[in-house]
């Protein structure tokens, strides 16, 4: 079925963007199964070379407290994974899921030039206070700094606990919306998976 319809950001059309890449640069979308470039981590995390690596060290000082093990800890690189010169091979073949995760999140969290991101169950890999302190980082970066919009896509439900606003969807459409724990105090769709 064909839908018609306008994407905004900021009020703004996305075909009144100066270009495609612009528009992308705004709305900015992390998969579950983010590829990793083949490279220094630098490269990996900031290929265009954007942030100074004084930022970058910071983050990665911040995401490594946030998440002590690298993740979900194993793969060849341990605790070096998170240092600029660590070679990381292409696809991160030589890295857990964990530390990839790990690297999109650092990725994520430089992304400045975005009002949107949308993280698509970025935390899959990680425990839920491991996922809290990751998004502590990145609220602080994104949201507070640059007042950027976070969706969090999550089948997990603990997740969901990240959130300021839940949104529950079927068949593409929003049938319930709210604050997690405004929804589980109601008879509600959210309240009902979460009990099932």
């Amino acid at each position: 079925k064909h839908v018609q319809g306008r994407v905004e950001l900021d009020g703004r059309a996305a075909e009144d963007y100066p270009s495609l890449q612009a528009f992308r640069r705004s709305l900015q979308v992390f998969p579950q199964d983010c590829y990793i470039l083949g490279g220094s981590v630098r490269d990996a995390v900031d290929p265009w070379r954007q942030h100074e690596d004084v930022t970058i060290n910071q983050l990665i000082r911040r995401l490594s407290a946030a998440i002590p093990s690298g993740g979900d800890g194993g793969g060849e690189a341990s605790a070096e994974v998170l240092s600029l010169q660590f070679v990381v091979s292409p696809g991160g073949a030589n890295l857990s899921a964990g530390q990839k995760q790990v690297l999109t999140l650092l990725r994520a969290a430089l992304s400045s030039s975005a009002r949107v991101l949308v993280l698509d169950e970025l935390f899959s890999n990680l425990d839920i206070g491991a996922a809290k302190r990751a998004m502590a980082v990145i609220a602080e970066e994104l949201v507070r700094k640059h007042g950027a919009s976070v969706m969090l896509i999550a089948h997990s439900l603990q997740d969901l606990a990240l959130c300021g606003d839940v949104w529950v969807m079927e068949r593409g459409q929003i049938i319930e919306r709210g604050r997690p724990l405004e929804l589980l105090a109601r008879e509600s769709r959210f309240r009902a998976m979460v009990l099932d």
